[in-house]
């Protein structure tokens, strides 16, 4: 199949989740005139997401996306530089919102998962590098980038295929992501890494309000928690917890996003990750629900978010002491995040 600019590739696909574990019902895709089938995915309306602000794209970039270089050997040795979004099956209309928003540039494959990729130098030199060194990321993901981009401009000039070039990338490699493989480097004896371009630490003037809504919708959280507790006339403690977890890297990041929203703690788990919580629930609705209703969130998790607004709503107005506003939250939370059915 001949992959172009706005292709959409859709193959089998098995839900494998807790409840679902047989082959669902399929679904038709029509995109670029063209027909594909789509397994799995259930009730899954056109999103109405519009086109998106750059900082939303920058943001949700700096949350799930990734940039790597694959050095080969087929008849010669051959460099290839891939600029990726992963999501979960169900997010693939935002990724086709991302891919429309880059002028279709692309391509998107859903088979267990839904991937947007990018790997045509020019469309990496003329859409994406643009885009970023525009609107730029503010994690530490940036240094990949940086890395990324130095290789991806001695592509453009045909370096790769220099014994010199080759070797200069494989060593920009070895200091991007996890660096190069031990056959690499048996192959390539010589490699040295690079040293890593300095990025300085966030400050709370960098961030910007879309960004932040782009970055919660690929690395936040809505947690809704109902419990058990006598104390309560309804017989149920309702709390509402929103979350950021980052590696360590980023809790500058995190600290400097408790700052610019003015509530929360910025925490190391026990596993070594920083979180960014809030716990307090005037904070969280004052400030988190104010805050993402003015600048949306999009993607499936806007349905999460919007359930967990309704939630702070009731509990705002007492209803989560009665026992129908108890029912009613008790079956938002049945079908939020990872439980959610319908999309």
């Amino acid at each position: 199949m001949h992959y172009g600019c706005g292709v959409i590739v859709v193959e089998p696909y098995f839900a494998r989740g807790a409840k679902v574990h047989k082959l669902l019902t399929k679904n038709t895709y029509i995109y670029n005139n063209s027909t594909s089938f789509v397994y799995g995915v259930r009730n899954y309306s056109t999103s109405n997401i519009g086109k998106l602000d750059p900082d939303f794209v920058s943001g949700f970039i700096d949350a799930e996306g990734s940039f790597t270089t694959v050095v080969y050997y087929k008849d010669r040795w051959c460099v290839n530089s891939v600029f990726k979004i992963s999501l979960h099956v169900k997010d693939v209309e935002l990724l086709k919102s991302i891919q429309a928003f880059f002028g279709g540039v692309g391509r998107i494959t859903v088979s267990e998962s839904a991937n947007y990729r990018v790997e045509r130098i020019d469309d990496l030199v003329n859409c994406i590098i643009p885009h970023l060194d525009k609107y730029p990321l503010i994690s530490k993901k940036k240094v990949d980038y940086e890395l990324f981009k130095r290789i991806v401009f001695m592509m453009k000039d045909k370096l790769h295929l220099t014994e010199g070039g080759l070797q200069e990338i494989i060593n920009i490699k070895a200091s991007m992501n996890k660096g190069v493989s031990e056959e690499i480097l048996a192959e390539f004896p010589n490699t040295t890494p690079v040293d890593k371009p300095i990025v300085k630490e966030p400050v709370v003037t960098d961030i910007r309000p879309n960004w932040l809504a782009g970055f919660t919708s690929g690395d936040g959280c809505f947690y809704l928690y109902a419990e058990k507790d006598s104390k309560y006339r309804s017989g149920y403690r309702v709390k509402l917890r929103f979350n950021i977890c980052q590696h360590s890297r980023d809790k500058s990041l995190l600290e400097c996003i408790k700052s610019y929203l003015d509530c929360g703690n910025v925490l190391e788990s026990s596993r070594g990750e920083i979180n960014f919580d809030v716990h307090k629930f005037s904070d969280n609705y004052e400030k988190i629900c104010s805050f993402f209703s003015k600048y949306p969130i999009h993607g499936v998790k806007a349905l999460d978010f919007n359930d967990w607004k309704s939630v702070a709503e009731i509990v705002k107005s007492k209803g989560h002491l009665t026992k129908e506003g108890i029912e009613k939250i008790l079956k938002i939370k049945l079908s939020m995040n990872k439980s959610r059915e319908s999309y």
